[in-house]
């Protein structure tokens, strides 16, 4: 798969669509590529809702995934087996908890879902709007894929991946709880914040949303929560302040 060269229509979907790549390094930009290579191939792709997929589509979707990756040194998404794109928001029936005896009618919208050792599921308008930094810091495909890898070490969402050793994760735990319960007093108070407030729904999204924020306003983040961002860019082993400075300024749209 490898041995063939990065389809020249490819490069040119991620220069015209993918808003990070002008600020990547050669060599990032290289793994990158041979990271979405693999992602595109190996993935179980689905269109939903009558999409039809496209290369482009699967391109875009797979650099998001992968950013997440680029410092990594292992393919940490080979347990995510399908991904499934519907045009735009969409439906999730509700349906009776036989456990709890809870019924509800109608349905809940969703722009995006991940789950454990399962598919990952996204609204394809919301992806493209991600990858172009058109959602004023917000990505949902970097949301949903870094839910599958708070996930890799059990099937709770408890904003914690794996980490490296228990200094690592003491300090993840320290500083991600300070930063929760920032973003809580900011939101209750009326404070905009570089994050949204939807990660105040717990810690887990408190990690999907702080990752947001993270690759795509990294200035303005490094500077509301410098102690989440440096031990996001520890375990990411990313800057992507150091990479926005070189290009001289922050997107702000």
């Amino acid at each position: 798969m490898l041995a063939r060269p990065f389809p020249e229509a490819w490069e040119r979907i991620l220069e015209e669509d993918f808003a990070i790549w002008p600020e990547l390094s050669e060599s990032e930009r290289s793994k990158l590529k041979q990271s979405i290579q693999i992602f595109a191939a190996e993935k179980n792709w689905e269109g939903c809702g009558g999409l039809q997929l496209t290369a482009a589509m699967r391109v875009i979707i797979a650099a998001q995934a992968c950013l997440l990756g680029l410092g990594l040194d292992e393919m940490y998404f080979d347990h995510v087996l399908s991904i499934l794109v519907y045009p735009d928001a969409y439906l999730v029936p509700d349906v009776q908890n036989p456990v709890n005896e809870i019924q509800t009618e109608g349905g809940s919208p969703r722009m995006g879902e991940a789950w454990w050792q399962g598919p990952v599921i996204l609204s394809w308008k919301h992806s493209l709007a991600g990858a172009r930094e058109e959602t004023n810091g917000e990505n949902l495909v970097l949301h949903e894929f870094a839910h599958q890898l708070d996930m890799l070490n059990g099937r709770t969402v408890d904003g914690t991946p794996p980490l490296e050793d228990q200094a690592q994760l003491d300090r993840w735990v320290e500083v991600m709880t300070e930063g929760y319960q920032q973003l809580i007093r900011d939101c209750r108070r009326g404070h905009p914040s570089v994050m949204s407030c939807y990660g105040t729904t717990n810690v887990g999204e408190f990690f999907a949303v702080a990752t947001e924020s993270f690759f795509s306003r990294p200035l303005k983040f490094r500077s509301e929560f410098p102690e989440v961002y440096e031990v996001l860019a520890e375990f990411y082993r990313q800057d992507p302040a150091r990479r926005r400075l070189q290009q001289g300024f922050e997107k702000t749209v």
